[in-house]
């Protein structure tokens, strides 16, 4: 369904990902956002504070930024998990892990951010960049991220504020959140 309501935009989420996003930049401009990705990627992965044999959890994977760049720091340990809404991202992913031959140290599910369909306190680090955005009732995912958090987990979390799109602060107050 969400696919559909696409529209003509684009054909799937990944093709706008990997192509649509970039079009309209010359090769400096694409140079430099593919850069800064980078920096984001390893300044969430740090604030995660990733520990060998960690299972992670990468919400909205998109082509898999955050869950590649967790395989590597983990270093072949733990698990990742590839976890996105479209079926596309997820396809791309997982043909990506078979390509690098890592596919046998990730998971991969289809799951909305708001009903992700793991079982309670069955991941370590929750990571995620520009996803909660997307989303109206932000509170709703959150709680799901505390649900699959094991006691003590961690969540590192990227989101652009777009002051006409979201007041952060008067959706969440993450104090309402067990060992917050």
């Amino acid at each position: 369904k969400r696919e559909e309501e696409m529209g003509e935009l684009v054909k799937t989420w990944t093709e706008w990902l990997i192509n649509s996003r970039f079009a309209y930049m010359n090769e400096t401009q694409k140079q430099q956002t593919l850069l800064w990705l980078i920096d984001v990627r390893d300044k969430i992965l740090e604030r995660a504070r990733l520990k060998v044999g960690d299972t992670v959890i990468d919400i909205g994977s998109g082509t898999g930024l955050l869950a590649f760049g967790a395989h590597m720091r983990l270093n072949g340990t733990g698990k990742v998990i590839v976890s996105d809404a479209f079926s596309d991202c997820i396809d791309a992913c997982e043909r990506i892990a078979e390509h690098c031959g890592i596919k046998n140290h990730m998971d991969f599910i289809q799951a909305d951010a708001t009903n992700i369909g793991l079982p309670e306190n069955s991941v370590d680090v929750v990571v995620m960049r520009s996803v909660l955005v997307h989303i109206l009732n932000k509170a709703q995912p959150v709680r799901e991220f505390y649900r699959i958090l094991k006691p003590g987990g961690r969540i590192s979390i990227f989101e652009p504020i777009i002051r006409k799109n979201t007041q952060y602060h008067q959706l969440i107050n993450p104090e309402t959140f067990p060992q917050y």
